[in-house]
């Protein structure tokens, strides 16, 4: 089994610096590191040079995007996992760090489930963590990845799971111990938003996207952007918005309502549309 961890960075140099060598060393020649410059104007490929082993070892897969002028959270996020190979699909933010622990956890999981939707906790209480998220490639492809009719940030990841639920999925949430996440830098010019506006997009999405579960669903059909780019520092890759016909992974059993439900559901208010499924806090 092999896990791709997806990162994206859009002038995040400075923690993707502090994290990249050591997730590289973490994943042993087993996993591979899906790493997408959206748009950094940071001089992320320049520092990407020293890195050019891992990229011929297969180890580290690096898409440099053309014409990229605002950070858009979902397309970063699907355009990573898009150039991913691995079986399991893991996004993590250029913040954090992988840990043997993480990786271990992640394989015995989905051995046993491989249906699931893991939430990949942190034992600190550092923020940074909750788009820690894991799918089988062939339900993150069947739900259509995350969804890029949002504003361009917040709430893409917990609306991913919501649908992931709402197909059948059993949300595992998973503790994972691992080095705290590297605080946020100031937020460049290229992406400037204030309080107001953060709550504004956080809200206006999580209103939207439960609209269209409603009307539409869980899956996302003809979702992706086409993004043309540079692989690996040399050869000029189109990555096409056409989506693979896969079947879902789905559980043999129903799952039911439980315990350890995602913080944002717990309220009856807010859950999801349709039949509830079962959330479980997983010891490893």
């Amino acid at each position: 089994m092999k896990i791709s961890f997806c990162v994206t960075s859009r002038n995040r140099l400075s923690q993707i610096s502090q994290t990249l060598e050591h997730n590289l060393k973490m994943l042993d020649g087993r996993h591979e590191l899906a790493l997408v410059n959206y748009g950094c104007e940071q001089g992320l490929d320049d520092f990407m040079v020293q890195f050019e082993p891992f990229m011929k070892s297969g180890v580290l897969r690096y898409f440099s995007a053309f014409g990229v002028s605002q950070f858009h959270a979902a397309k970063a996020k699907n355009l990573s996992h898009r150039l991913a190979t691995g079986d399991i699909l893991f996004n993590l933010d250029g913040d954090n760090f992988i840990s043997l622990d993480m990786i271990d956890k992640i394989v015995k999981l989905f051995a046993e489930h491989p249906y699931a939707v893991m939430h990949a906790a942190s034992s600190h209480s550092t923020d940074g963590t909750c788009g820690r998220i894991a799918l089988h490639r062939e339900n993150f492809y069947h739900l259509g990845g995350y969804d890029e009719s949002f504003l361009p940030l917040y709430a893409e990841d917990t609306n991913l799971i919501e649908r992931a639920m709402l197909l059948g999925l059993p949300y595992f949430h998973v503790i994972c111990e691992s080095p705290a996440p590297i605080e946020n830098p100031v937020v460049s010019v290229s992406q400037v938003r204030t309080p107001s506006g953060n709550k504004e997009m956080n809200v206006a999405n999580k209103r939207f996207g439960r609209v269209k579960m409603t009307h539409e669903g869980a899956c996302r059909r003809f979702n992706f952007s086409t993004c043309t780019g540079r692989l690996n520092l040399s050869s000029e890759m189109i990555i096409t918005g056409l989506h693979p016909a896969t079947a879902p992974i789905l559980p043999e059993q129903e799952f039911y309502l439980g315990e350890g439900l995602p913080r944002w559901l717990q309220d009856p208010v807010r859950n999801l549309p349709g039949p509830k499924k079962y959330s479980i806090n997983y010891s490893l």
